[in-house]
């Protein structure tokens, strides 16, 4: 009877439980077209922006069940739900549509604490939790096991970790591991066993794990890298070797390390030249200077490889290449590997390159259509140069190619078998070459069906016209542009195809071209995930995507680019969702991958101006989660010392705005004077198009003047404080192909600062400097670069002369080398630079490769300071010129320049610096 009760309670419940289901589900359907009088949202705090992005409908609309499940999938789509249950309450004005979320439960931060010896950045290295993952307690048991083993390779034996979890907002949840790590054990003896081949003296010259220092896993194998490297030097090029550690009978707490070396057999290197002698004594100082320089080669194959097999290939490869490419086309190379009695391997590589063969001459049969010298320089061959086979299997292609792209799509070059005569010392070799050219095919006529474009611009885009050669290659770009040109008209699904088509009996070809437009799709809803810390509303504005527009690939370029620009993102990637099924409208799915919130930036250098140089930077890259950066930095020179402060708001507003607010500390000394600054700045920088920007902005600084030459004081306000209030504009063009090593392209820069009473100024001036920069490249290898700068500083109203600090002043390495820093133009009868009103800089500087990652560089620069009231002053255009020298290094880029006065001053002037 009890077995009766309750399997019919069970029945009973799972009635229930399935009716309640279905009536949900029956409302949903039984509630379409109803208004909707609410939406809520239970588990979870949405922002309505938010909200709105998600749920496809709104207060006010008719329920639509299809909307209400796309809800539900966006949702899901997030990435940050486990469940999504829809809740429908009905009254007689309508339905409140309720989506109850799941959050899944993320892991927020892991912390460690207790941890003495070994950082934070370490220990996280070795665990894999990864934020924003669901956390479970066999997870945090593998982990403390990962972390146990760490400590004890890092020499604490005794080390006892425990977790703790703190759950936190938002199902945010932080792990933090307790560890005491107990002591750490020293090295009280090192030993050595097996075949060595060093002395246990020897190898504590080697290692950093002496006896008396801490035991430490890391400094072991360390040590084993030292002697496996300072054995395969003396060429034992297969040791074997590892580490063992023992507890120390005679100290508590110590261990003693014994080190199994296994040398392996010693390994000796023989090349064999074998060169036929035509000059006795020239060929055996060729050969020996050869020799020299490929078993050096041979040498550092053997020690850089992984094993002696490996190297043996790699060596036979490069020789044979090596030689074939010099003209030597019968070059054999083997090798011979054996032991001796003593166990020495003897590795020995013979070379037989047999003669070298020059080509003799070069005939082409068969040409009617090409001129003679077209065919020639095809194929890249010279009478008299080196005969190398792949050299001339290379032109051969590239003379089809030249065929196939004038239309002879089947033009036949064959290769008469070669024939080489031996002369003294050499072969010749006579290429001879027969050219079937066959029928030149022409596109007769040319057809486009479905176009959405003008037939003009369908061809422009095509790239084809009647009468052109029928080009495969070429028809297949074309095609390609004509799809990308649908897709940045929004139509995302267009397709077009060109069949291939039928010669007709005078050889020429009708082109037809189909086009399929597809849907011109429209942005449905925006799914971001992966955001862990940036908040999804500046995600949003920064895509500036809307609900209905059409979606082009530009314009998912550029939305892509701009989440890109607030510098929080390691990757972002855009997709339609479903993208296999065409749709008028779909669904746009945002993955993002955040960078690290801090970064600490360090940076070192040396100049012949400000001497040692140095900055140090502390950035918060997403400060109150909205993409805004807040940053410090400290800068330090032999010229000046700074302290700056920037906070940058993306998106001020909403709009595409940035605001930058900045407040500077600085110390400068110049040649002719001193200050201290206390700089306060608000700008706001807008872009006009994608290479034109634009910044306005309003500054304040308090001003100090002091170790003013006296000579060079213009203005009463030249010594000691003042303040300055001024706007700002500017507007910035790139045209650069790279913006670190430009090759052609245009830059141009005009600044306008403008000083009044009424914006807090004790001083009125306007100044203006414009810059032009132009680059162009003469050919693969050279560029030419030149630059134009002009400027004007002016004082007006109640201020007659415009303080030392704003004038212009020249030379240096970044205007007019020969010249040191600040000293062209007006001085005072003490010598010291004045500065001056107008200024205009010159330059034009020719850029060409040395060596790998070394340029060069050839110059010329000018430039002329003048004052507007000095009773001598006029436009003196200086001119130097002189070379330099540029280096790409590992640690950053290093510049030399001797620049040399063509016309100075004064006789007494030094000409070159």
């Amino acid at each position: 009877m009890r077995f009766l009760s309750i399997t019919f309670y069970m029945i009973l419940i799972f009635s229930l439980f399935t009716q309640t289901v279905y009536a949900e589900e029956t409302n949903l359907v039984r509630s379409s077209g109803k208004t909707v009088l609410g939406i809520d949202i239970e588990g979870v705090q949405l922002s309505s922006e938010e909200l709105g992005a998600l749920i496809p409908f709104s207060e006010g609309s008719g329920l639509r069940p299809e909307l209400v499940r796309e809800g539900t999938v966006n949702f899901y789509l997030t990435g940050l739900y486990e469940r999504v249950d829809v809740l429908l309450k009905e009254s007689v004005s309508g339905v409140t549509v309720k989506y109850r979320l799941f959050p899944k439960k993320w892991l927020e931060d892991v912390q460690f604490g207790g941890n003495l010896y070994l950082d934070d950045s370490k220990l996280l290295s070795k665990i894999d939790l990864r934020n924003s993952e669901d956390i479970t307690d066999d997870k945090l048991v593998r982990n403390v096991e990962r972390l146990v083993e760490y400590y004890r390779f890092r020499g604490f034996a005794d080390s006892v970790i425990e977790y703790q979890i703190v759950p936190g907002a938002d199902n945010r949840t932080k792990v933090i591991f307790k560890i005491v790590e107990g002591k750490r054990g020293f090295i009280s003896d090192v030993r050595l066993s097996g075949d060595a081949g060093i002395s246990r003296t020897k190898l504590l010259s080697l290692i950093a794990s002496m006896p008396g220092v801490k035991l430490d896993g890391e400094d072991l194998d360390s040590d084993l890298e030292k002697v496996h490297d300072h054995l395969r030097t003396k060429m034992y090029l297969t040791p074997n070797l590892t580490y063992s550690v023992e507890p120390a009978v005679d100290f508590q707490g110590a261990v003693r390390v014994v080190f199994q070396v296994n040398r392996g057999p010693y390994f000796r290197l023989h090349l064999l030249l074998d060169d036929k002698e035509e000059e006795k004594h020239k060929a055996e100082t060729e050969e020996e200077k050869e020799t020299k320089k490929v078993s050096k080669r041979m040498r550092s194959v053997f020690l850089k490889s992984e094993t002696p097999e490996k190297a043996i290939i790699a060596m036979e490869r490069y020789l044979l290449d090596r030689y074939l490419k010099a003209g030597y086309p019968f070059t054999s190379v083997n090798t011979e590997d054996g032991v001796d009695y003593t166990g020495t391997r003897d590795i020995t590589i013979r070379i037989d390159r047999g003669l070298k063969a020059v080509i003799a001459g070069l005939q082409v049969e068969g040409v009617l259509f090409h001129p003679a010298e077209n065919i020639y320089s095809a194929l890249g061959l010279v009478p008299g140069d080196p005969f190398v086979k792949t050299e001339m299997e290379e032109g051969i292609e590239k003379l089809e190619q030249f065929y196939r792209q004038a239309g002879f799509q089947s033009a036949v070059i064959t290769r008469h078998p070669l024939n080489f005569v031996p002369r003294e010392g050499y072969h010749d070799v006579a290429i001879h070459i027969t050219v079937k050219e066959g029928p030149r095919n022409v596109i007769k006529s040319l057809k486009v069906a479905g176009s959405p474009f003008p037939e003009e611009q369908t061809r422009e885009l095509l790239g084809i016209e009647t009468g052109d050669p029928y080009v495969p290659e070429f028809i297949n770009k074309g095609r390609d542009d004509l799809h990308l040109e649908l897709g940045s008209m929004g139509y995302l699904y267009g397709a077009v195809t060109v069949p291939d088509p039928e010669i007709n009996p005078d050889d020429t070809v009708d082109l037809i071209v189909n086009v399929t437009q597809g849907p011109r799709v429209r942005l449905g809803t925006v799914i971001i995930t992966g955001n862990e810390s940036v908040n999804t509303k500046i995600i949003r504005v920064a895509l500036n995507l809307k609900r209905g527009e059409v979606l082009t690939l530009d314009e998912l370029a550029k939305a892509q680019d701009r989440i890109y620009k607030l510098r929080v993102m390691s990757s972002v990637d855009i997709q339609l969702a479903d993208p296999q099924t065409p749709g008028v409208h779909k669904d746009l799915i945002v993955q993002v991958k955040e960078r690290a919130k801090y970064s600490l930036g360090l940076k070192a250098g040396y100049g012949s101006e400000d001497k040692l140089r140095g900055e140090v930077s502390v950035t918060n890259r997403n400060f109150e989660g909205m993409a805004r950066s807040l940053s410090l930095r400290l800068n330090a020179s032999s010229i000046e010392k700074s302290t700056n402060i920037l906070y940058t708001h993306p998106w001020f507003q909403s709009q595409p705005l940035d605001m930058n607010l900045s407040l500077n500390v600085l110390t400068e000394h110049r040649e002719s004077y001193s200050l201290d600054s206390l700089y306060a700045n608000i700008e706001f920088i807008r872009a006009l198009s994608e290479r034109t920007e634009s910044r306005v902005g309003y500054f304040y600084d308090k001003l100090r003047l002091y170790d003013v030459a006296p000579d060079a004081q213009l203005s009463p306000d030249d010594e000691g404080k003042t303040d300055i209030g001024a706007l700002l504009g500017e507007l910035f063009y790139d045209g650069r192909d790279d913006v670190l090593d430009p090759h052609t392209g245009t830059l141009g820069d005009a600044i306008l600062e403008y000083a009044a009473k009424f914006l807090g100024s004790k001083l009125e001036y306007y100044k203006i400097e414009v810059t032009g920069r132009g680059y162009t490249r003469l050919s693969d290898s050279l560029v030419l670069a030149g630059m134009l700068r002009l400027g004007l500083v002016s004082a007006y109203g109640e201020s007659d002369e415009v303080i030392i600090s704003k004038r212009f002043f020249l030379g240096g390495q970044k205007s007019v080398r020969g010249y040191l820093l600040d000293t062209l133009g007006p001085k005072d009868t003490s010598g010291d630079p004045i500065g001056g009103n107008y200024m205009v800089n010159a330059n034009v500087e020719l850029r060409y490769p040395l060596y790998k990652t070394f340029r060069g560089v050839v110059f010329l620069d000018s430039g002329s300071i003048w004052l507007e009231n000095a009773p001598d002053g006029e436009f003196n255009l200086r001119v130097t010129t002189g070379v330099g020298l540029r280096w790409s290094s590992p640690i950053g880029p290093l510049s030399f320049d001797y620049g040399y006065k063509l016309n100075p001053a004064t006789e007494e002037e030094n000409r070159g610096l």
